[in-house]
């Protein structure tokens, strides 16, 4: 996806953008708390993770209507995902935080997240789906295997050519990973994440 230059500079500030917000973090391992870099595509042929039929990947949606897909995400250690998020024209359908923040075209910030696990209460996965907009599957999908859902949680979108390319998001195992400040005190960093994308279209 363009020069390589590039790509290692955005890795670059996505890292230094982890180690800042999550300063006081910092002993706690790296992959629980972490950027990723969301770009959105009009159409997806990648499996959906865990959702809808094996031969109807992508859920309720059409591979055609708008996702959400990452591309780069801070750190050097978990950067296998499949987790994809609709993003369509009906903003209302949006998925997830980076849906919502893609959709309002403004920062989406949530904290202090219920933590719905295997075998704790139906309510409170249904209480994160509700309040994260994440699909049950993929919240169902991630408990199944042992792996704790993000309990904060904040996405910016980012523009390139005064255009809204994807988004960045924060999430974090901690309730107060994130924080309001973690999106304003660093609206700089995004600005210039967008300036280096321009290198890539």
């Amino acid at each position: 996806m363009g020069d390589p230059w590039v790509w290692e500079k955005l890795q670059f500030i996505l890292n230094e953008y982890q180690n800042k917000v999550f300063s006081e973090k910092a002993n706690e391992p790296n992959h629980h708390h972490r950027v990723t870099l969301f770009r959105y595509t009009k159409w997806n042929l990648h499996t959906r993770h865990c959702t809808g039929k094996w031969y109807w990947p992508w859920g309720k949606h059409w591979p055609c209507s708008g996702w959400l897909v990452p591309v780069l995400r801070s750190g050097y250690t978990s950067q296998n995902t499949n987790i994809i998020f609709s993003a369509p024209d009906n903003a209302d359908h949006a998925e997830g935080v980076a849906g919502q923040a893609w959709a309002k075209e403004s920062a989406v910030i949530l904290n202090e997240l219920p933590s719905p696990s295997k075998n704790g209460p139906k309510r409170e996965i249904k209480n994160y789906c509700k309040v994260t907009a994440c699909p049950h599957e993929i919240v169902d999908a991630k408990i199944n295997t042992g792996k704790p859902m993000p309990l904060s949680i904040a996405a910016t979108p980012v523009e390139v050519n005064g255009k809204i390319w994807g988004v960045v998001v924060l999430d974090s195992r901690a309730s107060d990973g994130v924080s309001r400040e973690s999106i304003l005190n660093y609206e700089l960093t995004v600005a210039l994440v967008g300036q280096l994308l321009e290198k890539t279209i």
